[in-house]
């Protein structure tokens, strides 16, 4: 129930909505931001003026609410020689202003009715589709339904009445799995009331891509000493091969963007570090290690993935104590 339905049946009850609700305490506050704002030569936003006005009025006397509704109750009661249909108002209008449990069944019972109107497509598209955007077409027959929500007969040849509608869509770039899009009123179609021609997309997953808003991620193993010392790794994105810069100190999990390289190549292609350990023994052969002072005797163990981790910590505070000491990482090499 939004605010103008409420004022309706503030008046289908013949009662000032100042008098029973906190009309009068709303408008006075808009009043007064807007006052304020142009005593600082400032203008309030459309969009900040559309939430101080929107919303429904508190009910502030509710009993005035109830003694107008048993007057008119009274009045108009079909028992007693009055309108049927002006009864049904006056009580609906009464319970929609104080029964939020009414109210939520009319809601939901409203949003039902529309929904079972709705054709429903479900499209599987591709995620180069998803990424780059594409344009596909749908072919769907509107189906009129009875008041039992079957379809009408229109003639002896046909058991539905079938009106060929071609929808060309375009699929945005950046399409989401999941994501939905609505053409009002081509859906299914009862009496005077129509439903909503609605799109639900699923995208295909990709063996190495993810999509994340404007961005793309994907995992990268890099190799131990890069992750160290700093570096440069050319990888794939969804644009071609690109170059990655891996700053010195670089953790596991930590993620590094290629810039221009998301979606419209305006979002981010961030690439996930996947430590890539060398064996043992190649550990000790190379010279960067030998110049940090690593002792390798101590991490000798079955566990070799948190034998690495522990060496990887460690050459980290070594190489920041080294660096710190020469202003400078040219001792990393």
């Amino acid at each position: 129930m939004n605010r103008k339905e409420q004022l309706e049946y503030l008046e289908i009850l013949e009662l000032d909505p100042d008098e029973v609700t906190n009309r009068k305490q709303v408008t006075m506050a808009t009043n007064e931001v807007e006052a304020e704002a142009a005593r600082r030569g400032m203008r309030v936003p459309p969009e900040v003026m559309d939430q101080l006005t929107s919303g429904i009025y508190e009910i502030t006397d509710g009993k005035e609410v109830k003694k107008a509704y048993r007057k008119l109750a009274m009045k108009h009661h079909p028992d007693k020689g009055g309108d049927a249909e002006k009864f049904k108002e006056i009580h609906h209008a009464f319970k929609m202003l104080t029964d939020p449990s009414f109210v939520m069944a009319e809601v939901k019972s409203s949003s039902t009715k529309k929904t079972n109107l709705d054709a429903i497509f479900n499209v599987t598209i591709t995620f180069d589709q998803a990424f780059f955007g594409d344009n596909i077409v749908l072919t769907f027959n509107p189906i009129h339904l009875d008041d039992n929500a079957k379809p009408v007969t229109i003639n002896k040849e046909k058991d539905i009445y079938m009106e060929g509608n071609i929808f060309k869509i375009t699929i945005p770039e950046g399409t989401d799995n999941g994501a939905r899009k609505c053409i009002p009123e081509q859906g299914l179609i009862q009496g005077d009331l129509k439903g909503d021609f609605v799109i639900n997309y699923t995208v295909e997953p990709h063996h190495k891509f993810q999509l994340r808003g404007s961005d793309i991620i994907s995992t990268e193993q890099i190799p131990l000493d890069m992750l160290l010392i700093g570096g440069e790794l050319e990888v794939q994105t969804m644009w071609g091969l690109k170059t990655v810069v891996v700053p010195p100190g670089t953790k596991p999990e930590e993620e590094l963007p290629i810039l221009k390289a998301g979606v419209a190549e305006l979002g981010k292609h961030y690439i996930v570090v996947d430590p890539l350990y060398p064996e043992k023994q190649e550990l000790k052969d190379k010279d960067v290690w030998k110049k940090l002072g690593i002792k390798w005797k101590k991490y000798e163990s079955e566990e070799e993935e948190t034998d690495f981790e522990k060496v990887y910590e460690e050459l980290l505070k070594k190489g920041k104590d080294l660096e710190s000491k020469t202003n400078g990482p040219d001792t990393w090499i």
